[in-house]
């Protein structure tokens, strides 16, 4: 067997290996040919067989080989790599055509709680590839995982502790062609932006921590309340540098006489700016067909008088990722490991955005609107595990595990800024706007969102002898409690009784806001909380399964089992702010969820295997609440407490070949049955705003073919010369079919066209090929994605929906290992999106949303001691 890169070499065999039933192997080894010829080999380190075929399930793994083949910087950016799965603009992994509704994220085989206000699962992109040694994507639901299943189950894998001691270290820049070194958009910030951490700069002053309704304060309270707010509301323009990035890594191993202590600790540090320059427009139906309702874009200002360079969407963010891992294990007797997982992964941005144009708000008019916005978003998890093996029987040794684990997620907004221009074109200027509305007016937003979890686990797993048959018996239980608090609180200056002078009005805001225009008789600071914008939340889950992985006969392998699921969930949320009063929403559900999977080696190194289960989607907290409420987009959605659990049906088929060393060819078909699917529903309320809602679908049905081949080309037998020697050349390819439709009662569409079409994210074809080679010293891999246009949103009122369109990423990596003084140093160098795809979100045929990503060059260096 040849080794062609070292560091691949590595890669293996630090891979981990779970789910074997150890019974089955065993089974498998007594019936293997005792007159086989078998090729004396030296094993260098543990051998890991593939465990994409020796699992019992249906899946597609990463490891740490294919992280650095793919040279991605986050796991979302990998998994769409994967067959059937794709991955949507806000860092949301869709897996066979599903989104985080329908799909599970997993660490370490614990669940994660989210620091997204509206999403139950965690956004994958901010986990950097580098805390973790690879990542199972299981697609046939078995009942050790949690029964929330619909698409798939996405569990990450942090890195084991080392077998030896080592230390690396990486530096890495990069530079994007709309980006660095271009203007960008920023305003006076904290002098700690660059560490992630605010200052303090943008705190909500103590005094109206004290009073946030402001209820209770004299005028001249309310005047200092006002003074206390940093005075920040404008965009300035600076030069973007280059993206920069740092990490470190340690190993430290400690054998004693019958025991052992590894410690792993990583942290990484990243930072990137980004323009994002466009046009953002809605439309509305007319008798003429589809026109522009908002139009957020450059021509705009032409045709009222304005400078066009005053007109359309531009932004510009700045991002900090500061992440941590530690890992300490222990090792005894040989048959007993005890290990402490910490991760911490934290993003900070900070974002200027300007947006001018129509707004639907006010017709005939144009505005400007800057927004400044800083976010921190913060996941923490902490799991103490352990792994035990010991004897009971003679059939094989007795497994049991064990998991505690407490984890947070949070998202603070610590201030937001807007402030509105209108342009008089009789005066060929903008004045700042006295509205009160959200859209149009100034505003002042905090904002914060904690998640927190906490789950304990076991798993017990026993080989046994039914006459030939030997079976791996399984069983174990999960308590599970999330609960989840968020608070938003908005306020503005008012504008004067009197007005404001037009010399006034014309002046940048933080004049105009100055502390000497803040009093009585001036801007006064103004309430504008919302009921709805406090909420509490618990979900809690009660668990248990039991499973058998049985080797049938020599070609049939059958793993069958249930879970038993009983959840509770509790909505808390204020309906009235002048007398607190409070509604509560308890839904409850007891599920039994069954899961088999049948496997046949027909032939050698052949396999098909047929899969059926019954599975759940859980309506989020959010979701429950009976409550019209606005993120800080002024977005506006109401709550359904009427929401059922949703159903799935599933069922798989897949064929697997195996035809050489890291060489397979699998075709794949899936089906899915929904019951009461929920989905996204459109309301107009006041204005007409657009209100989002949801609703039990009567029915949806999901369906896809799966193919994927890898291939490895010996181009060593066929041309001469060293390049060709040391490398090997492979191929990788798959493609993915979806159809879907879900059908929506008349009576729960609301203003939604269409009462019957494919599920929002759901793409038809998804498509990847892979060609590189891996060599001794080094690595080289083109990468081409395809994701078919899908669903961005709902279109209503007879509108078509709003549809992304397709892209075709094109992207390059190499890398090269360079023996030097002391160590071993790794040079790496990529391209992304060669061929300048834009984002582009299309309705009846006119843009709604479109920008440049740009093409990124980077290149890094890291060396090993």
């Amino acid at each position: 067997m040849k080794i062609y890169s070292k560091k691949l070499k590595g890669a293996l065999l630090a891979s981990t290996m779970i789910l074997v039933p150890a019974g089955v192997y065993a089974q498998q080894a007594e019936q293997a040919n005792p007159d086989q010829d078998i090729e004396e080999v030296t094993v260098m380190g543990q051998y890991i067989p593939d465990e994409k075929r020796s699992t019992s399930e249906i899946s597609n793994i990463l490891d740490a080989a294919d992280f650095s083949r793919l040279g991605d910087s986050d796991i979302a950016g990998s998994l769409k790599r994967l067959t059937g799965l794709s991955v949507a603009e806000d860092g949301v992994v869709i897996v066979r055509g599903l989104g985080d509704r329908y799909s599970n994220a997993l660490l370490d085989g614990a669940n994660l709680p989210s620091p997204d206000p509206l999403r139950r699962v965690v956004p994958l992109d901010i986990f950097p590839v580098n805390v973790l040694d690879g990542v199972l994507v299981q697609k046939t639901f078995s009942p050790e995982f949690p029964g929330h299943f619909g698409g798939g189950l996405i569990e990450m894998r942090t890195k084991a502790v080392p077998d030896e001691d080592f230390f690396e270290i990486g530096i890495s820049t990069a530079y994007n062609t709309v980006s660095t070194f271009e203007d960008g958009l920023s305003y006076d910030h904290s002098d700690t932006d660059w560490l992630g951490f605010d200052d303090g700069l943008r705190d909500m002053p103590d005094a109206i921590k004290a009073d946030p309704f402001l209820a209770n304060m004299s005028d001249a309270e309310l005047e200092a309340a006002g003074e206390a707010i940093a005075n920040v509301w404008s965009a300035d323009f600076q030069e973007n540098m280059p993206d920069f990035g740092l990490e470190g890594t340690m190993g430290k191993r400690i054998d004693f006489d019958d025991s052992s202590l590894g410690i792993l600790l990583s942290v990484s540090y990243d930072n990137e700016y980004r323009n994002k320059t466009g046009v953002f427009n809605e439309y509305i139906n007319t008798s003429e067909g589809a026109a522009p309702n908002d139009r957020i874009e450059p021509e705009v200002c032409a045709e009222f008088g304005a400078a066009s360079e005053d007109c359309g969407l531009e932004s510009t963010t700045f991002e900090v990722d500061l992440n941590g891992i530690l890992n300490i294990g222990y090792e005894f007797n040989g048959n007993n490991n005890i290990q402490l997982t910490s991760l911490l992964l934290r993003t900070s941005s900070r974002s200027t955005t300007t947006l001018g144009g129509e707004f639907a708000a006010d017709t005939g008019k144009i505005y400007s609107t800057t927004q400044l916005e800083w976010v921190e978003r913060q996941v923490w998890s902490n799991q103490l595990s352990g792994e035990h093996f010991f004897d009971l029987n003679d059939a094989g040794e007795t497994q049991f595990n064990w998991r505690a684990v407490y984890a947070t997620a949070s998202r603070d907004v610590p201030m937001r800024k807007q402030s509105t221009y209108q342009f008089f074109e009789n005066l060929d200027t903008f004045l700042l706007s006295p509205r009160e509305s959200i859209q149009l007016g100034n505003g002042i937003f905090w904002g914060e969102l904690d998640d927190t979890i906490n789950e304990y686990g076991f798993d017990l797993k026993q080989p046994v002898e039914f006459g030939d048959i030997m079976v791996d018996l399984s069983a174990g239980g999960m308590y599970y409690k999330k609960e989840r608090e968020s608070s938003y609180y908005r306020y503005r200056f008012g504008f004067p009784s009197t007005g404001a002078s037009i010399e006034l009005r014309e002046l940048v805001p933080e004049i105009v806001f100055g502390s000497f225009n803040i009093n009585p008789d001036g801007f006064v600071l103004k309430s504008n909380l919302l009921a709805s914008d406090f909420f509490e939340g618990s979900e809690e889950i009660l668990a248990g399964y039991i499973k058998a992985d049985a080797q049938i006969s020599e070609d049939i392998r059958l793993a069958i089992g249930g879970r038993f699921e009983d959840t509770d969930q509790t909505i808390t949320t204020i309906v009235d702010l002048d007398t607190l009063e409070q509604v509560t929403v308890e839904p409850a559900s007891q599920r039994f969820l069954p899961a088999a999977t049948l496997t046949w080696t027909f032939a050698e190194n052949m396999q098909l295997r047929f899969a059926a289960s019954q599975t759940l989607s859980r309506p989020d907290l959010r979701e429950l609440a009976p409550v019209t409420y606005y993120d800080e987009f002024n977005r506006s959605y109401t709550g359904n407490p009427e929401l059922e659990t949703a159903k799935v049906t599933n069922l798989d088929a897949r064929f697997e070949w195996y035809f050489g060393e890291d060489e397979s060819l699998t075709i794949g078909a899936f089906y899915k049955d929904f019951k009461d699917p929920i989905e996204e529903t459109v309301t107009i309320i006041g204005d007409g705003t657009k209100n989002l809602s949801w609703e039990n679908a009567e029915s949806g049905e999901l369906y896809g073919v799966e193919v994927e081949a890898n291939i490895n080309i010996p181009l060593d037998e066929t041309f001469e010369g060293e390049f060709w020697q040391n490398r090997m050349f492979y191929v990788k390819a798959n493609g993915t079919y979806i159809n879907s439709e879900v059908t929506i009662a008349e009576e729960n569409l609301g203003r939604a066209t269409n009462a019957i079409r494919p599920m929002q994210g759901q793409s038809e074809w998804l498509g990847n090929l892979q060609i590189g080679w891996d060599g001794e010293d080094d690595r080289f891999t083109v990468l081409l994605n395809y994701t078919g246009e899908r669903i961005a949103s709902v279109g209503t009122s007879s509108l078509p929906d709003l549809v992304e369109d397709a892209t075709l990423f094109l992207d390059l990596v190499y890398k090269r290992d360079i023996q030097v003084a002391g160590g071993e140093m790794e040079l790496s160098f990529k391209v992304s999106n060669i061929l300048d795809e834009d984002f582009e979100i299309i309705q009846a045929g006119l843009v709604a949303e479109q920008y440049n990503i740009g093409t990124t060059f980077s290149i890094g260096v890291s060396q090993k001691f």
